[in-house]
Formats: C-alpha cells, sequence, structure tokens
C-alpha cells in the first residue's frame, strides 16, 4: 500500500511539471504571435480543470500540497500576463489558502511561509490594480508580518532581508495611495534603511 502510495504521488508529480509546462509554453505562444487572450483563456481551461481536479485528492503528503500551491501561483501569473485579474486573483486565493493550511500543520518550514507571503502580495498588488485599495493594504500587511518575522528570525539571511524591504515599500505605495503620508515615509524609510544596510555589509 505504501509503494503504491508513492508511485501516484510521484505521477502526481509529474502532472503538476507537465500542466504547468504546457500553460507557461501555451501562454508564452500567445504573446509572441498575437493569439488574442480569449481564445488562449478558453485553451487552457481544459488542462486547468484537469489539474485542479487532481488537486482535490488529498495525498497526505505535505509538500506536494505546496507544489499544487506554487502551480497555482504559476497560473496565476500567466493570467496577469493575458489581462484577466478576476481568475488571477482566484488561483491566487486559492494558493493562499492551501499555503495558510500548510503553515498551520508545521510552522517550522520557512519557506513554505516565504510564499505564503509572495501569494498575499501578489493578491495585494491584484487589488490594488482592481483599484480595492482597502484589501490591497490588508494584504500588503499580512504578507509584511511574515515578511518581517522570517527577517527577524534570520537577521544575516540577505534575501529575507530584501523581500522585508520590498514588503515595507508594498505598504508604503498604497499608504501613499490612501494619502497616509506620514504612514508612507516611515514605511519606505525603514525599507531604505534595510537596503543601505544590505549595500554596506552592517549588520
Amino acid at each position: 500500500a505504501e509503494q503504491r502510495r508513492i508511485v501516484a504521488n510521484d505521477r502526481l508529480e509529474t502532472t503538476l511539471e507537465t500542466a504547468t509546462r504546457f500553460v507557461n509554453q501555451t501562454v508564452k505562444m500567445s504573446d509572441r504571435f498575437g493569439v488574442p487572450s480569449a481564445f488562449v483563456v478558453e485553451l487552457l481551461k481544459e488542462p486547468e480543470q484537469v489539474f485542479l481536479a487532481l488537486m482535490e485528492e488529498d495525498t497526505g503528503r505535505l509538500e506536494v500540497r505546496r507544489k499544487y500551491a506554487q502551480t497555482l501561483l504559476d497560473f496565476s501569473d500567466n493570467y496577469e500576463v493575458l489581462g484577466d485579474s478576476a481568475l488571477r486573483l482566484q488561483r491566487l486565493g486559492e494558493a493562499e489558502r492551501i499555503l495558510a493550511d500548510l503553515v498551520q500543520k508545521d510552522a517550522t518550514q520557512p519557506e513554505w511561509q516565504f510564499v505564503l507571503a509572495t501569494a498575499r502580495s501578489k493578491i495585494g498588488t491584484t487589488h490594488l490594480f482592481r483599484g480595492d485599495k482597502a484589501a490591497a493594504e490588508a494584504k500588503y500587511q499580512q504578507s509584511l508580518d511574515i515578511r518581517r518575522r522570517l527577517a527577524e528570525a534570520r537577521p544575516d539571511d540577505r534575501n529575507y532581508q530584501r523581500y522585508y524591504s520590498v514588503a515595507l515599500n508594498r505598504m508604503g505605495e498604497v499608504s501613499i495611495s490612501l494619502g497616509r503620508y506620514a504612514q508612507a515615509r516611515d514605511f519606505i524609510g525603514r525599507a531604505r534603511d534595510i537596503r543601505s544596510r544590505l549595500l554596506t555589509g552592517s549588520p
């Protein structure tokens, strides 16, 4: 039984990789040859639905669930290229729910927290694009909270520090759009301080 489960998991992972590769290549070809985005969205629906059906099959392996979430993030990026913010937001929300569940089940995996922060930041950006500044601020704040915890836990990790500065900048940008200029200066100033430390190598 265990061997069968391992084989099934391997097949699922291969399917994930194949589905992601197909979707990404289709979007790239449409952009290159000027195929109408509405046609490409319709073309992608069938393989995407197959993927979503597979996703409902809980394999019991948390890492496979993490790969599901990453595939959904990849799909969402393609919908950004195609200009469909509603589908982008839907796929991002699905990825966020999987990642939040993973982090709740095992909070010792910083990489899962990192990707969750990325998903929430992308949701914030999509909300901002759609004109919902309050929703954008809420998601940016959630992303910032994770980025800050990771940066504080690993002060010598330049990647975590850099993404923490990016999250602060995001909050600064949305604060400007909401007319909170003093708050924006604080966020942007803190981001600048982190970047300066990274450039000089100061702790």
